[in-house]
């Protein structure tokens, strides 16, 4: 490990394509997202934070944030999930992996915003910020 630096990871809020067969009734999907940081081949969650699920909605808003300890040479990672009452859908991932990405992304002093596509159906508003 190259170094750690404490972040704050943010997740704001969704875009959930209503064309897209979400919910096994046919409504809006039940999102919620699990954040944090996994290690380096991103298979298990070292520290990780998950926001309430959004229910019902093609337009999810979370605005939930959680600080985290990063060291470079691990992955920051955000799932996407549909929460049903028969079972939990994965939907999609996002993560920052191996050292030179992680230490790009940390080497910044300012908070980063971004708009990223997960899916083609779906896209979620995140950033992260150094905490000092």
């Amino acid at each position: 490990n190259i170094f750690a630096r404490e972040y704050t990871i943010c997740v704001y809020q969704g875009y959930a394509s209503p064309s897209f067969d979400w919910d096994v009734f046919g409504g809006a999907p039940d999102l919620y997202v699990r954040y944090g940081v996994a290690n380096e081949s991103n298979s298990e969650w070292l520290s990780s934070a998950a926001t309430g699920v959004a229910t019902d909605s093609f337009d999810p808003v979370w605005n939930q944030c959680s600080s985290f300890e990063i060291f470079t040479s691990e992955t920051v990672a955000l799932d996407v999930w549909e929460d049903d009452p028969i079972k939990t859908d994965f939907i999609g991932s996002l993560a920052f992996q191996g050292t030179d990405a992680v230490v790009d992304l940390l080497r910044s002093s300012a908070c980063t915003t971004w708009n990223d596509e997960l899916t083609p159906y779906l896209s979620i508003d995140w950033s992260i910020c150094p905490n000092y």
